[in-house]
């Protein structure tokens, strides 16, 4: 909030929401899966508005989708992502593997 144009806290908080993602354990808490979707979903949206041009935001839309096994988004997200930045080898990567 203190820098709302700075790429890096929203890209760094999404990857932190993403992470948070993984380590929930569903058979224990399957309530916060939803609830850190929506914070992760949330703060990718933000960072398409920091960063409209940028591949990055559509990268980790698309593994927050994997998290939640909505393929068919995380493939459009990559796909979106080689439009962008049809030179980067990783993200060409994520698409296919």
């Amino acid at each position: 909030e203190q820098v709302p144009h700075d790429p890096f806290g929203h890209r760094n908080l999404t990857i932190c929401r993403e992470l948070a993602l993984a380590q929930i354990d569903v058979s224990r808490d399957p309530a916060s899966v939803p609830a850190m979707l929506t914070k992760a979903r949330s703060v990718v949206e933000a960072l398409h508005q920091v960063e409209p041009d940028s591949y990055v935001p559509h990268v980790l839309d698309a593994r927050i989708s994997l998290r939640a096994n909505e393929l068919d988004k995380a493939e459009a997200s990559l796909k979106r992502a080689t439009e962008l930045a049809p030179k980067s080898a990783p993200v060409w990567y994520d698409l296919y593997s």
